[in-house]
This record gives structure tokens, C-alpha cells and sequence, in this order.
């Protein structure tokens, strides 16, 4: 099935506010987050036209260490610079944050630090609450309103009855922490690391565009697998947001170039990956998800390299065992076994394959 097309704002008339809390002032106790300026700094430029979606200087706005919870309702309220008299309303408001979240007295709705925040135990001293956030936002008429938001406990913001027009993707859900704090102080924090090498890198079997949920399901992955493992984020879409680009596609159009095909293969082993994980946590559900997500990347790549380079190419043939191991490891013993043979069979008249045919072979036996 062909996919809608992307939804593409106008990018004299799109608005990213980015802010991060990066540094917090005595006698606040909380650690500071250098991350999260850098986390800002480079989300700007990858946002940024015209790969980005949001024209430079008036469509993005950033913020790095708040003053106040006003500072950063205003950037979000006021309109861009250059928006003509007739049309305040963005086509897409996205709103961006880095730094520590906490959960309120209740433990049902989140919080943004701010520099003079003394404390997430307590929640001493002045905040953000999120839903004055997404009020602001869903206040502006933004045809799409989107927020990210890079903090523990991020998946808190699903309860904010202020949030239902607003796409969600955090770092966390709502009992976890964003684990950001055990980083290299001198790189994006892992979540936003992770959406920056996106954006710069592209994905190699999607479309001219990167959109939200292509982002978001290859995060789920990644992140996952990564080392040490972060928590899954979360994501929930209203009505088409899912299909709003981002930014250009670096990697459109790379997917049967052996490159690409090369990406596509280590995305497949990161799915794996991420079963493993899941595995030997028991999580018996999501390890079946990933795995079942691992052997559909799998089979595409391996039509499309047969398609591109041939039957027996090296690079084929371990794909083709790979999907073979995978059908085996999801439990599609039939399938994996037909792979396998179909292979097999294939490699006896390629004399250069000798020893990935006694590979083959051992598999069949076991």
C-alpha cells in the first residue's frame, strides 16, 4: 500500500521553539544538564531550512536556560516576525524540550525544570507545567501541533487533558528516566543524539521526506539496542500527524545502492538486537514485536539486493542467511528451513561460497 503523502508545512509559516534548562542556579539542587544547550544548538541547525522544515531565523526560536515559565509561554505565543498581518496561525508549532521533568504533588502530570528549581523530589521552587505548555500551543491555531520532549518521565505529559491535539514523542515513558545524566556531558543526550544522527543521516528505504512516525519507529529500535540500553519512547499521533516531515530524507533514493542496502542490514541487526534485550527481561511481547519488525526489514533487503546485485553476490547471500536465522529465531521453522535450502542449493555452483555454504549446511543440520 502506498503510504499518504508527507505533509510538507510551508516553511514561511512553520515554528520550532527549542529550549533547554542547562544549568540550574543555588541553591537549586538539582545536577546541571550541559546536554541540553547542545541538544538545542544542533536540533536548531538540523531543523533548520533548507533541509529543515522551519526557515531560518524566524521559524525557530531557542531558549537555553528560561528565566521563567513566561519565557517560554511568550516564544510560543508570539507570532513569527515575518508572518503577514492576515495569517498568525502557524501551519506547524513544534515545541521542543531537554533538561529534567518530574512528576507534580498528585504524580500524574509532568513538570519542566527551570534554572531556579530547587528540587524534583519536592518540586520546590519555579517550574513548567506541562499543560500550560500544550494550552499555549493548541491557543495558537497551529494546524499541527507537535512537542518533544527529552526528560524523565516525559510520558507523563499523556495525561495533560491539554495535550489531545497535540503529537506526543518523549524520551521516556511515564515511570522512567531519560538516563541522560550518565552521558558524555560533551554530546546530545542519548534520545536526541539518536534523532540528530537521523536527521542528518537519513533513512535509505523511505521517502523523499522523514517523518514523524518513520522517526519514531526507527527510535523505538535503536534506542532500545543502544549501549548501554535507553528506555522506549513513546509516541501518540493525532489524526495525520504521523505523516509530518521533518526534514529532508539525506538518504532518499539510496535504497538498492550497496550502501544502503549495507544501513538497511544494521537497522535489521539492531531489531534483533532489541529482542534479545527484550528476551532476557521476559519481555515476551515486545521481544516477539522486534523480532517480527527484525525479519520484515530482513526480507525486504534481501528481494531488493537480490534485485540490485544478484542472486549470489556476497552481500546477498548474507542476507539471505540472515533472513534464514531470523524466520528460525521468530519460530517460522518452515520458512527459515526453505530459505535456507533455497540457498544452499544456490551456493553449490558458486565455488567462491564454499565456506558460506558449510554455514548454510551446519544451520540446515542444527
Amino acid at each position: 500500500m502506498t503510504p499518504p503523502p508527507a505533509f510538507q508545512p510551508a516553511s514561511g509559516n512553520a515554528l520550532a521553539v527549542l529550549v533547554g534548562t542547562a544549568t540550574h542556579v543555588h541553591p537549586s539542587e538539582l545536577p546541571a544538564v550541559p546536554q541540553a544547550a547542545r541538544n538545542v544548538l544542533a536540533l536548531h541547525d538540523a531543523l533548520a531550512a533548507p533541509r529543515g522544515s522551519f526557515g531560518y531565523p524566524a521559524g525557530l526560536r531557542t531558549v537555553v536556560d528560561p528565566r521563567d515559565a513566561d519565557a517560554v509561554v511568550d516564544a510560543l505565543v508570539r507570532p513569527r516576525d515575518d508572518a503577514p498581518p492576515d495569517r498568525r496561525e502557524p501551519d506547524v508549532l513544534l515545541f521542543y524540550y531537554a533538561g529534567h521533568g518530574f512528576a507534580d504533588a498528585d504524580e500524574r502530570q509532568l513538570r519542566l525544570a527551570l534554572p531556579a528549581t530547587l528540587s524534583t523530589r519536592r518540586g520546590d521552587g519555579p517550574s513548567l507545567p506541562v499543560r500550560e505548555v500544550f494550552a499555549a500551543m493548541t491557543a495558537s491555531g497551529a494546524r499541527q501541533c507537535v512537542a518533544v520532549l527529552d526528560c524523565c518521565f516525559a510520558g507523563l505529559a499523556l495525561h495533560a487533558p491539554e495535550a489531545a491535539r497535540v503529537h506526543l514523542l518523549t524520551a521516556a515513558g511515564e515511570g522512567y528516566q531519560a538516563g541522560f545524566l550518565d552521558g558524555r556531558p560533551d554530546l546530545p543526550t542519548a534520545f536526541t543524539g539518536a534523532l540528530l544522527d537521523l536527521l542528518h543521516v537519513g533513512v535509505p528505504d523511505q521517502g523523499r521526506h522523514l517523518r514523524l512516525g518513520t522517526l519514531y519507529r526507527r527510535l523505538a529500535v535503536i534506542l532500545p539496542a543502544s549501549d548501554p540500553p535507553r528506555p522506549d519512547p513513546v509516541q501518540r499521533t493525532v489524526d495525520d500527524s504521523a505523516d509530518l516531515a521533518l526534514a529532508v530524507n539525506p538518504a532518499y533514493g539510496t535504497a538498492h545502492t550497496r550502501d544502503g542496502l549495507h544501513r538497511r542490514r544494521d537497522f535489521a541487526l539492531l531489531a534483533r538486537k532489541a529482542a534479545h534485550r527484550a528476551a532476557d527481561f521476559d519481555d515476551r511481547s515486545r521481544a516477539a514485536k522486534c523480532l517480527t519488525r527484525a525479519v520484515q526489514e530482513a526480507r525486504a533487503l534481501t528481494a531488493d539486493a537480490t534485485a540490485a546485485l544478484g542472486r549470489t553476490d556476497p552481500d546477498t547471500v548474507y542476507y539471505r542467511e540472515l533472513l534464514g536465522v531470523l524466520l528460525g529465531e521468530s519460530g517460522d521453522l518452515v520458512s527459515a528451513r526453505a530459505v535456507l535450502t533455497e540457498l544452499a542449493t544456490d551456493l553449490e555452483d558458486a565455488p567462491d561460497h564454499a565456506e558460506r555454504l558449510a554455514s548454510v549446511r551446519a544451520r540446515l543440520v542444527g
